[in-house]
């Protein structure tokens, strides 16, 4: 059984050397801006997903199951997470930093 207990850095240690093996695609192959591109390219395919959900009333779009949608919003945190690797940054930590920046600006006192 696979553990799904899944953290950034758990990511991170995998999703690197991974990139190499199975792609054959090195962080330094490409620029931070390639890497972002990526990363856009599947948040675009993502939207697309989500277009063709709620197009229930086309007969011609074709229906994308909840499946089809989580498999797009992985593949936009594992690019996401290569370009954080090509740029050094911490992920979690940047989103603990954000997300906690943004409850003081609401006055929200929930953080991370």
């Amino acid at each position: 059984m696979i553990n799904s207990a899944l953290t950034f850095d758990r990511l991170r240690t995998q999703n690197v050397p991974r990139s190499l093996i199975a792609f054959n695609h090195a962080l330094e192959d490409w620029s931070e801006c390639e890497w972002g591109c990526a990363v856009g390219g599947e948040v675009g395919e993502l939207l697309n997903k989500l277009k063709k959900r709620l197009r229930k009333d086309d007969p011609n779009a074709s229906q994308s199951t909840l499946k089809d949608v989580a498999d797009e919003m992985a593949d936009v945190i594992i690019y996401l997470d290569l370009l954080a690797a090509k740029m050094n940054v911490d992920l979690g930590q940047a989103v603990i930093n954000k997300f906690n920046q943004t409850s003081d600006k609401r006055g929200c006192t929930i953080k991370l």
